[in-house]
C-alpha cells in the first residue's frame, strides 16, 4: 500500500478505513449527520438547470480543447479522471463511493476539482440512490428478522465494492431495533470483478465493529470473490453454500442493473431466484432513459456508459426471470427498486 495521508481533522462518531491507494476516508454512516442529504424538489430542479447550463457550454468547446481540458483536469484530480476517463466505460466501486462521500468528506488529498464533482448534481442523486438502496434493504430485511430469530443472515451483494448499502443497512437495523441482530451471525457477501472496494469495504467493516462502532457487538463476516456477472457459476456456487433456513437478502447498487446486458441480468436474476428462500428479496438501481437521467447521459460531460431501461422494459424483464417488482423509488437518474419473488 502507498504511504498513507490520514485524514487531520477526524469527525465524532464517524470511522475511517484505509484505501489501497492510502487514502484514509470516513465510513458512509447514512445516520450521521456529516452525511444527510434532503434536498427539495425546487433544489434538485436547480440542480439540473444548472448541470444543463455547464453541459451546454462544454458540449460547444472545440473538440481538441475539450480533450486537452479533460487531460489536465485527469492530472489533477481522481474524481475527474474517474469521470472523463473511466476504466472500460465504468465508474469504478471506490470513485462511486467518493462521489458519495460529498464534497466536505473526501479528505486531504482531495483537491479543488475533486469537491467540485462531489458536488455536483450526478453525484447528489449517486447519494440519494444509497440513502434508497440502504432503506430498502433495511425495510424489507426487519420481517423476516423478527419472524426467524436467530437464523445467520447473508447479505449478496453483486458488484457491490465496498458494500456500503448492506453495511448501512446494518447500522440502520441495529440502530432503530438491534435485538434483530443481536446473537446473529451475518454475512456480507460480495461478488465482484474488482479487488480494491472490497478490500477497502473489509476495512471499513472493521472500524464499524470497533468500539464505539455503530455495529460493535455484533458477529459480521465479510467474505469477498471475484465474480464476472456474465457468467454465474460462482453466483450458484455461493448460494448452494447458503443453508436453505438462513435468511438471504441482494442488492447491487449502480451495478447489476445499470451496466449488465439483459442477458446477464436475467441469468443473475434466475441463479438468485433459485438459489435462495422464498421470503429472500433484491434491491437495485435502474438509470432511465428519459427526464433528467437522459440529460446527463446526453451532456458529453462523462464517458461512463450506463445502460438506460425504462420502468415497462425493466418490469419486463424481471417478470420473465421469475421475480416481480415490489417498491419503486423515483429518482432523477431514474428509479430504485426491490424485488420479490413471483
Amino acid at each position: 500500500m502507498p504511504a498513507s495521508v490520514l485524514e487531520p481533522t477526524r469527525k465524532p462518531g464517524l470511522c475511517y478505513a484505509l484505501s489501497t491507494d492510502g487514502w484514509e476516508l470516513p465510513v458512509l454512516d447514512v445516520t450521521h449527520p456529516a452525511f444527510a442529504l434532503d434536498p427539495s424538489p425546487s433544489e434538485l430542479e436547480a440542480m439540473a438547470a444548472e448541470f444543463e447550463r455547464r453541459s451546454r457550454k462544454w458540449t460547444r468547446m472545440p473538440r481538441l480543447l475539450r480533450r486537452w481540458t479533460v487531460a489536465l483536469l485527469s492530472r489533477r484530480s481522481v474524481l475527474a479522471r474517474a469521470v472523463y476517463q473511466p476504466e472500460g466505460g465504468f465508474l469504478t466501486a471506490m470513485n462511486a463511493y467518493r462521489m458519495k462521500l460529498g464534497p466536505d468528506n473526501l479528505g486531504p488529498r482531495a483537491g479543488r476539482i475533486d469537491r467540485m464533482l462531489a458536488a455536483s448534481f450526478p453525484a447528489v442523486a449517486m447519494r440519494l440512490r444509497h440513502k434508497d438502496m440502504t432503506r430498502l434493504l433495511a425495510d424489507g430485511l426487519a420481517p423476516a428478522l423478527d419472524l426467524r430469530r436467530g437464523r445467520p443472515l447473508h447479505l449478496v451483494n453483486i458488484g457491490g465494492g465496498p458494500a456500503a448499502e448492506s453495511l448501512n443497512a446494518l447500522i440502520l437495523l441495529h440502530r432503530d431495533r438491534s435485538r434483530r441482530l443481536e446473537g446473529r451471525r451475518v454475512t456480507v457477501h460480495v461478488l465482484d470483478l474488482e479487488t480494491e472496494g472490497p478490500r477497502f469495504g473489509a476495512r471499513a467493516l472493521d472500524a464499524l465493529l470497533s468500539k464505539g462502532g455503530p455495529l460493535q457487538g455484533l458477529q459480521v463476516d465479510f467474505h469477498a470473490q471475484r465474480y464476472d456477472w456474465n457468467d454465474p457459476t460462482g453466483l450458484h456456487a455461493l448460494l448452494a453454500s447458503i443453508p436453505g433456513e438462513d435468511l438471504v437478502a441482494c442488492s447491487s447498487e449502480g451495478a447489476l442493473f445499470a451496466y449488465g446486458t439483459d442477458t446477464a441480468v436475467r441469468a443473475n436474476l434466475q441463479a438468485l431466484r433459485a438459489g435462495t428462500p422464498a421470503d429472500a428479496f433484491m434491491v437495485g438501481s435502474v438509470t432511465s432513459p428519459s427526464g433528467l437521467a437522459a440529460q446527463v447521459h446526453g451532456s458529453g460531460t462523462s464517458s461512463v456508459s450506463t445502460r438506460l431501461r425504462d420502468l415497462a422494459g425493466f418490469r419486463e424483464l424481471v417478470r420473465s426471470s421469475g421475480w416481480r417488482l415490489d417498491q419503486i423509488i423515483d429518482r432523477p437518474l431514474g428509479y430504485d427498486v426491490r424485488l420479490g419473488k413471483a
